[in-house]
């Protein structure tokens, strides 16, 4: 969500779209193709500051510029089976739990917007989801082990 502008993001899995709506008119102001490919757009995270919206892919995250109708940045390849991913403006860190490959990939997003890996640690097969404090750590979901894992910020 961008308060500021009223508008709300999300994505159509189907349809390999990312749509913007204007919440006080309901109705989509921008739409754009994903570039996910047959399985659709996942997760989505956002920096109101930059306007960059980071569209999450089962394989990879994608930067997006909304100023610019959506125009790629950036990408960062994750391994397969991402879900959601998450984002800290303060440390400028993008964090995306992949539950195929088993790991948690971090990246760090330079002012252009232009996103370079800055770390990887393993996690748990099935742990797609991942939430980040205001200090940095990482959870994410491990449904198959019935538990949380936290990890350190880079």
């Amino acid at each position: 969500v961008d308060e500021a502008r009223g508008v709300f993001f999300t994505n159509l899995e189907d349809r390999d779209m990312t749509l913007v709506i204007d919440v006080r008119e309901r109705r989509v102001v921008s739409s754009w193709p994903a570039g996910c490919g047959a399985e659709g757009p996942r997760g989505l995270a956002y920096d109101a500051a930059t306007r960059r919206l980071f569209v999450a892919c089962t394989d990879h995250v994608s930067v997006r510029d909304v100023a610019r109708g959506g125009a790629e940045i950036g990408a960062i390849a994750t391994g397969g089976g991402v879900d959601n991913i998450d984002w800290n403006p303060t440390t400028r860190l993008l964090y995306a739990a992949a539950g195929k490959a088993a790991m948690l990939t971090v990246a760090h997003v330079s002012e252009a917007g232009v996103p370079t890996v800055v770390a990887r640690a393993p996690t748990a097969q099935g742990a797609r989801v991942v939430v980040v404090d205001a200090e940095g750590r990482a959870f994410v979901a491990d449904p198959l082990g019935g538990r949380v894992l936290e990890l350190s910020a880079p």
